[in-house]
C-alpha cells in the first residue's frame, strides 16, 4: 500500500497540473514524509499457518484476530493481522542486537498471514505467499493439537513440505544467507533484561565473538523464522504429567533441531495468544521484545528461539520413569495379522458331507467278496475278522458217522458182558 502512494506521489509531482498550487504541494510534502518515515524494514514479511485439519487453526487466528468467525474454507486464506503499540503490557522490548527500532504510538503495521487447509496436496500454493525476495522475511507457524498422538510426526512432516517449497523458490545463495540470519539470531540470545526493556544490546556484549551452535541445534535450517504452536493445551490438567512431559520434551527437541520457538496456546486463556502476536511481530520487523522463557504454568509454556538446550531438555527428561513414556514417538508400527478366517455356510457344509457320504457307501457296496461266505466286503474291518477266523487252529473233531449193523453189535456185546457173571453163579 506504501508502495503504491510513493507511486502516485512521483506522478503527481511531475504533473505540471499540481506543480502550480501551493497548497497541494504543501500537502504532498506532508504525506512524502510520512511514508518515508514508514518506509523501513517494515516491509516485505510474510505469515504462513501450517497444520493438520484438526491442529485448531481457524480457533487460533480467531483470537489473533478478534474475530469471532472468520472466513475458512479455501485452500490458501489470506488476513490481515493488525498490529498496534501495547503500552500497558511489555511493550515490544527483546534485547537482541538485531532487534530493530519501536513502533510509534501513532503508528500500526498490517501483517499478510497466510493460511493453508490442512491438506498436503495444496502445498504448491505456498509459493505464492513467501516472501517475494529471501526466505528470512518468513515466518511459519506449525499448529499441533495436544490430542494429536503423533505430534512431532506431523511437525515434521509440515517442515519438509515447507523446505521443498523453499528449495524450489528461492536461489541456494539466497537461502544460504538466510539460514546465515537464523543462525546469528539464534547466537546473540540471551536472557532479557525487564529493567532495561528499551536496550537493543546487553551491557558488554558489543564487538565480543558470537559462540558456536551447540550440538543437536539448527540441524535443519531452512532460512525462515519458525514458531511451533500447540493448540489445546488445556488438556494438561486431564492427562498424566509424565505423559506431557514426554510430548513437551518431544516438541522442544523438535524445535531445538529446527531453530523454533515453542508457544502453548488455549482458548480458555488469552495470554499467550496476545503473547504469540508479539512475538510473530518481533519474528518478522526485529521489534524488541522482553518476555523471557515460561515453563511453570503448563498450559501457557513458552520457549522462544535461542534460550533452550539439549541440558535444559534432559532435566525435564530425567524425571520420565514410565517405560511406554519414554518411547521415541506414538508412531504405528505394523503388525502383521493371522489371516481372518470365514466360516462355512452350515447348509452348504451339510450338503457337501452327505455328498461324501452317499459316495463312500456306493464305494463299499461295490466291494463285495464270494470266496467262501465268510466276508462280505473288502472293508479294512471285515478283512480284519476274516483272517482271525482263517488263521484260528481247529481244536476238535467230529466223530465218524456208525451204521444200524455196528450199533446192534455193540448193544449185543454189552449185553453179554452183563449175564455173564450170573451164570457162574
Amino acid at each position: 500500500m506504501v508502495d503504491a502512494l510513493n507511486l502516485n506521489f512521483n506522478h503527481t509531482t511531475a504533473s505540471p497540473r499540481n506543480a502550480e498550487p501551493e497548497e497541494e504541494n504543501i500537502w504532498i510534502k506532508i504525506l512524502t514524509e510520512v511514508s518515508a518515515k514508514s518506509r523501513n524494514t517494515m516491509q516485505g514479511a510474510s505469515i504462513i499457518v501450517l497444520g493438520d485439519s484438526a491442529a485448531g487453526k481457524t480457533s487460533l487466528l480467531s483470537k489473533l484476530e478478534k474475530v469471532d468467525n472468520p472466513n475458512k474454507g479455501s485452500a490458501l486464506e489470506y488476513h490481515c493481522l493488525s498490529v498496534q503499540p501495547d503500552t500497558r503490557g511489555s511493550s515490544y522490548a527483546y534485547s537482541l542486537g538485531t532487534a530493530g527500532g519501536a513502533l510509534g504510538a501513532a503508528e500500526n503495521l498490517t501483517l499478510p498471514l497466510w493460511v493453508l487447509a490442512g491438506n498436503e496436496k495444496f502445498a504448491p500454493l505456498l509459493r505464492h505467499a513467501l516472501s517475494a525476495n529471501t526466505p528470512s522475511k518468513t515466518v511459519v507457524i506449525i499448529a499441533v493439537s495436544l490430542d494429536n498422538p503423533s505430534p512431532v510426526h506431523s511437525l515434521r512432516q509440515w517442515a519438509s513440505i515447507m523446505a521443498k517449497e523453499i528449495s524450489g523458490k528461492y536461489e541456494p545463495a539466497v537461502v544460504k544467507e538466510a539460514k546465515q540470519g537464523q543462525e546469528r539470531f539464534w547466537q546473540e540470545y540471551f536472557e532479557p533484561l525487564e529493567s532495561s526493556m528499551t536496550a537493543s544490546i546487553a551491557p558488554g556484549l558489543e564487538g565480543t565473538g558470537l559462540l558456536p551452535l551447540e550440538q543437536g541445534v539448527l540441524t535443519e535450517n531452512y532460512g525462515v523464522s519458525m514458531i511451533v504452536v500447540v493448540t489445546k493445551a488445556d488438556l494438561v490438567n486431564e492427562r498424566s504429567e509424565q505423559a506431557m512431559d514426554k510430548v513437551l520434551c518431544d516438541v522442544r527437541r523438535f524445535c531445538l533441531q529446527y531453530g523454533a520457538a515453542l508457544v502453548y496456546t488455549t482458548t480458555k486463556n488469552p495470554k499467550n495468544t496476545q503473547l504469540l502476536a508479539k512475538y510473530i511481530v518481533h519474528r518478522a520487523y526485529g521489534l524488541p521484545f522482553t518476555t523471557s522463557a515460561q515453563m511453570i504454568d503448563r498450559d501457557t509454556i513458552f520457549v522462544p528461539a535461542g534460550w533452550d538446550s539439549e541440558k535444559k531438555i534432559e532435566i525435564v527428561r530425567s524425571n520420565i520413569t514410565e517405560i511406554d513414556v519414554l518411547e521415541p514417538n506414538r508412531e504405528k508400527v505394523n503388525v502383521a495379522k493371522e489371516p481372518e478366517v470365514i466360516a462355512e455356510d452350515t447348509q452348504a457344509f451339510l450338503t457337501r458331507f452327505a455328498d461324501m457320504l452317499a459316495k463312500d457307501s456306493a464305494t463299499n457296496g461295490q466291494k463285495n467278496v464270494d470266496d467262501a461266505g465268510t466276508t462280505a466286503s473288502d472293508s479294512p474291518l471285515a478283512s480284519f475278522f476274516s483272517n482271525l477266523l482263517k488263521d484260528k487252529p481247529q481244536s476238535t473233531r467230529t466223530a465218524a458217522p456208525v451204521s444200524d449193523e455196528q450199533q446192534q453189535a455193540q448193544i449185543e456185546k454189552i449185553f453179554q458182558k452183563s449175564v455173564e457173571p450170573d451164570s457162574a453163579a
